[in-house]
């Protein structure tokens, strides 16, 4: 096992490979216009800024807001100092601390990753008020429009902090909160406004290594409401750096993202009132799911609002799961009351850890006909001490395209919920990706990464989430991502035998004794990766295309979730 370094040199180390610049997000970048279509990251379309039709205000696009500081760079050979004249270079609370690298936290002596959220973070971009250097953040669900970039609603949020509205658009759905009744210490709040099979995913960047051995990873979390027609919360661990893992047990449910090889956790209500288990457990190779179902009177206790303690211990042997009963102040956990272990192979030994969010359709099953007392408008969950165990890793470096968060209005809610939400009466959404065009028209916008340092990187890989037209007789063998970085050659992804198999034979998904799903299905819903040569990257700001060849565009495809990965030496 290597040896751990101290946390300061560790966390001067970890902030290196982050490719971030002190002084500007490296998150508020700007997609400049080509052709007609000019698109802002960051500028007054994209700003959530004003009063909104329910009278709330919102504060500015996340990503916009300056990291601040003394113009130090962090990436490359040079590193803000940790300690002494030098400080984190993002706003936390004084009484925290970041996430802790190679020392103890969230419950280990030796933490490789812990999260405390202590919080809001400067850097914003995708992931907020949560810290992107440490996190990943996406946003996708089941949309298709012919003008329109997945646009996300309106989200209802219970108390987090008094300066925050009691409704929030796209960028404020993911926020670090005070200590409340609740959870009496800060943690992570993500409001799902988007519904048909909505998510949203948070990756850690950093990867978790269980060759070998048993690692463990830890969270608390819950979700309001549970259910799994309304919402729930997720743990997953991917083999490759993709966004937003799903499922598909039926085509809306949920016909979502199916990861290559992965393992996924899937928490929500037991049968009756009060409880809170595992559904399912689901084992993707090669993209074909093994689901495991816990019996049904295997639970733990569950309380809106109220924190359980969750422990997942993996090996390639397969996992075993415990959640502790909710807590009262979300600080004092009781012992186990829930355990259940699956014995199976496991296809990869190293990977990335994801919490996700899912909203299968909140506003449709709480309308007033539905029995329920008011309309809920976003499945919203929060999470603390987030962490794992192991080695740390600190070979790589990412950066990230944001959201778009370009404003409309109008009747696009008419397309994408099922059922008016009473709190957005102005029908205002954000979309939050890029429609692409095909490859015999110039690509529809440029986007950008921001303070990219390529110096000892040994591989690039774009990493992004697709969605593609899914409906009628086409040849989806053929369907091809392409893109390219600073005007330089196209890189092509053409759909695998194995992805366009998803679209055709649909999803291969498997119970334990073996027998298949015949009612799956794929909504066009993909995570790309495209292998990039590190002599097109240049240092500082990278210029970044798409186009297709061979996709349908009567329904625009959309890119979402964009980010530039590299290993260094």
């Amino acid at each position: 096992m290597k040896a751990l370094l101290p946390f300061g040199a560790l966390l001067a180390l970890t902030l290196t490979h982050c490719g971030s610049s002190h002084g500007t997000s490296p998150t508020n970048i700007a997609a400049s216009a080509s052709g007609n279509n000019s698109v802002s990251a960051g500028g007054d379309d994209a700003s959530s800024g004003g009063t909104s039709s329910t009278g709330g205000s919102a504060s500015a696009a996340a990503g916009s807001a300056p990291r601040g500081g003394d113009g130090n760079t962090i990436g490359g050979a040079s590193t803000l100092p940790v300690g002494g004249s030098g400080q984190y270079p993002d706003t936390f609370d004084p009484n925290d601390s970041p996430p802790k690298i190679g020392e103890a936290g969230c419950g280990f002596d030796t933490a490789a990753f812990c999260d405390t959220f202590g919080g809001a973070s400067k850097l914003g971009g995708r992931s907020r008020e949560l810290d992107s250097i440490f996190w990943s953040a996406g946003r996708m669900f089941g949309a298709f429009s012919t003008n329109h970039a997945m646009p996300l609603g309106m989200a209802q949020i219970p108390d987090c902090r008094p300066d925050l509205p009691g409704q929030v658009w796209t960028a404020q759905d993911t926020l670090i909160c005070n200590p409340t009744f609740d959870v009496a210490s800060g943690h992570l709040l993500s409001a799902v406004a988007a519904q048909n099979y909505g998510q949203h995913g948070f990756r850690i960047r950093q990867p978790f290594d269980f060759t070998g051995r048993t690692g463990k990873i830890v969270f608390d979390g819950t979700a309001s409401p549970l259910n799994s027609l309304r919402g729930w919360i997720s743990l997953a661990i991917t083999e490759d750096p993709i966004s937003l893992p799903g499922y598909s047990l039926r085509d809306n449910d949920e016909g979502s993202i199916i990861p290559r090889n992965a393992v996924e956790i899937h928490f929500l209500d037991a049968p009756g009132q009060g409880k809170m288990a595992v559904r399912n457990v689901h084992v993707f190779r090669d993209y074909e799911d093994t689901f495991y179902t816990p019996p049904n009177d295997l639970f733990a206790t569950y309380a809106p609002g109220k924190l359980n303690h969750i422990e997942v211990k993996v090996s390639t042997a397969g996992l075993e799961i415990s959640i502790s009963p909710t807590s009262a102040d979300g600080l004092t956990f009781d012992a186990p009351m829930y355990n259940y272990k699956v014995n199976t192979q496991l296809p990869f030994s190293r990977g990335y850890v994801h919490l996700s969010v899912h909203n299968h359709a909140t506003i449709k099953y709480t309308q007033p006909d539905s029995n329920s007392p008011k309309v809920v408008d976003a499945s919203v969950a929060l999470f603390d001490n987030v962490g794992f165990d192991g080695n740390v890793i600190a070979n790589w470096r990412e950066y990230e395209v944001p959201d778009s968060l370009l404003k409309i209005e109008g009747d696009w809610a008419s397309n994408f919920q099922t059922g008016p939400d009473p709190y957005n009466t102005g029908n205002i959404g954000y979309d939050i990706g890029y429609q692409v065009a095909d490859q015999a028209n110039a690509p529809k916008q440029t986007l950008k990464l921001t303070g990219v340092d390529p110096s000892n990187a040994v591989s690039a890989t774009l990493a992004t989430n697709f969605w593609a037209e899914f409906r009628g007789d086409h040849d989806f063998a053929s369907y091809t991502l392409r893109a390219r970085l600073n005007g330089k050659n196209w890189i092509e992804h053409k759909f695998t035998a194995k992805e366009a198999a998803l679209l055709t034979t649909k999803p291969v998904t498997r119970d334990a004794s073996g027998a298949q799903n015949s009612s799956t299905g794929n909504q066009g819903r993909y995570a790309l990766l495209l292998d990039v040569p590190v002599s097109d990257l240049v240092p500082g700001d990278n210029t970044l295309e798409f186009t297709t060849a061979n996709v349908p565009t009567s329904i625009p495809p959309v890119v979402c979730n964009v980010d530039l990965i590299l290993k260094t030496q």
